[in-house]
């Protein structure tokens, strides 16, 4: 399992036993959907950047 997979059931340990979805912008970018793109991609902000 790469860290890229282990990344939502760590997230979703730590909160809980929630589970998480783990998608790229790139992925939302290029979603046919334009209301649940714009949606998700108006409430978006930076956690961490290197």
């Amino acid at each position: 399992m790469t860290d890229i997979q282990k990344i939502p059931r760590r997230l979703g340990d730590f909160l809980g036993d929630r589970p998480i979805d783990l998608v790229t912008r790139n992925a939302i970018e290029n979603s046919h959907n334009p209301i649940r793109r714009q949606n998700i991609l108006s409430h978006t902000y930076t956690i961490y950047c290197r």
